[in-house]
């Protein structure tokens, strides 16, 4: 099903470069392809949220297999988020129509939750945040959807990672550094540090963050 998203204003060049990306080449020939989400999985069961009736946002989700990978595990409350209407097509086609996944078209910096999660899941959005205006708005939105005692998991560019991605500039962190930037919001209790291997076979260094919701 695809969700209804109330009125928002996110940049049409933004929408369009990556509806354009994903126009032109198949999900397997672009530089965030990957086959197995297994830092995402690992950094999932780090968590120990065993619960598969739990509810999952995956921010930026686009042609990511991490649903394919929920799904199969037997989770049946899962929403995909992405800005690019292209992207969430081929994701929907991949799973399947008759599977129950909530695809929402929506920038992540303007979405309006309807609702509240007990997962949200970023792999490789954060670090195109490149202002510490889009960050706080990341922020704002993550505060609303996630539920008391939700968790989150975020991967983004180690300090070694690429400068660009997809033609856009990109920030870096370390482990310590994307832990700083949810203070207050998250309490932080797994980090990872890990390559993601491009198709073409160049690795690019991640860091990763899970932890749960901050006591208000």
């Amino acid at each position: 099903m695809v969700d209804a998203n109330p009125p928002e204003n996110p940049s049409q060049a933004t929408r369009q470069h990556w509806n354009k990306l994903h126009q032109l080449r198949p999900p397997s020939e672009l530089s965030w392809y990957a086959e197995q989400p297994r830092d995402s999985m690992a950094m999932l069961d780090s968590l120990q949220m065993d619960d598969v009736g739990i509810s999952v946002i995956d921010v930026g989700g686009g042609i990511s297999r991490f649903v394919d990978a929920l799904l199969r595990r037997g989770y049946s409350d899962v929403g995909v988020l992405d800005v690019s209407s292209a992207a969430l097509a081929l994701s929907r086609d991949r799973v399947g129509a008759e599977r129950t996944v909530h695809w929402i078209e929506a920038n992540v910096l303007t979405w309006l939750p309807p609702r509240q999660y007990d997962l949200w899941h970023d792999r490789a959005v954060f670090h195109f945040l490149t202002t510490s205006d889009d960050r706080a708005s990341y922020r704002k939105v993550l505060s609303r959807a996630l539920a008391p005692t939700g968790h989150a998991i975020i991967g983004a560019f180690a300090p070694q990672g690429p400068a660009t991605c997809s033609g856009l500039p990109v920030a870096r962190y370390s482990v310590e550094q994307l832990a700083a930037e949810f203070e207050g919001l998250l309490d932080v209790t797994t980090v990872h540090a890990g390559d993601h291997i491009t198709p073409n076979g160049i690795a690019q260094p991640f860091s990763w963050i899970a932890g749960r919701r901050s006591p208000r």
